[in-house]
């Protein structure tokens, strides 16, 4: 019975040969033509024209690079953003700057004379705190006063600012190390108000200023809020 031979391809590393295989499955490799491998055939696919069967078309298509479509641009988000970001700088100019003004106003001393340090950093947060222009601190009283000690100091204010000034300091007696206080002929030593007597005038009587008297020594405490 005469074999029958058909054509196969054996793969050799980067080439490949034709070959005659026996029916019975015996491989036998002969010299032939040597045949692109698939890697080779790949590359020049991609490289071929435009004019390709339909199957390496589709290969080509699927190994090159595709380049994503740009971001369409949108002229309003820029314009919001641009003003997030100069509305955020203007805020922050802002705060600087009423820093700064607050430093400024806390360092000014006029009117204050050789008041204790503390009795200084005290009269220097109220005033800035509730914007008084008139203060005064070391002065010779006819009576007994803590002022010729640098121990008190009177804050000029209307009622509605003289109220809040004198709260405050109530509310803060021990971070600003605060003795007591009198505004509108009372005085409160941090229990309360009580009457005074009646000391013959509006400024005897602490009508139009507030007084601040302090302790002979700073307490140490946290720095005061109003």
């Amino acid at each position: 019975m005469a074999r029958q031979h058909s054509p196969h391809i054996l793969l050799l590393g980067h080439a490949a040969v034709a070959t005659t295989v026996a029916t019975v499955g015996t491989l036998t490799v002969v010299q032939g033509d040597t045949v692109p491998t698939m890697h080779e055939s790949l590359l020049a696919a991609s490289s071929a024209s435009e004019d390709l069967p339909p199957g390496i078309s589709g290969l080509r298509a699927s190994v090159e690079p595709v380049t994503p479509d740009p971001e369409p641009f949108d002229p309003a988000a820029l314009v919001k953003a641009v003003g997030f970001e100069h509305a955020r700088a203007e805020r922050e100019a802002r705060a600087r700057e009423a820093a700064a003004e607050r430093a400024r106003c806390e360092a000014d001393r006029t009117g204050f004379g050789a008041v204790k340090p503390w009795v200084a950093q005290a009269g220097g947060l109220l005033r800035c705190e509730f914007d008084i222009a008139t203060v005064g601190g070391v002065a010779q009283r006819a009576t007994a006063s803590d002022h010729p000690r640098g121990l008190a100091m009177d804050f000029k204010a209307d009622r509605a600012t003289g109220d809040a000034l004198a709260d405050c300091a109530l509310d803060n007696m021990r971070a600003l190390s605060v003795k007591y206080v009198i505004w509108r002929q009372r005085i409160n030593y941090g229990d309360g108000w009580e009457p005074m007597e009646d000391r013959g005038s509006a400024t005897g009587n602490h009508m139009g200023h507030v007084h601040i008297s302090f302790d002979s020594r700073p307490s140490g405490a946290d720095p005061a809020s109003c």
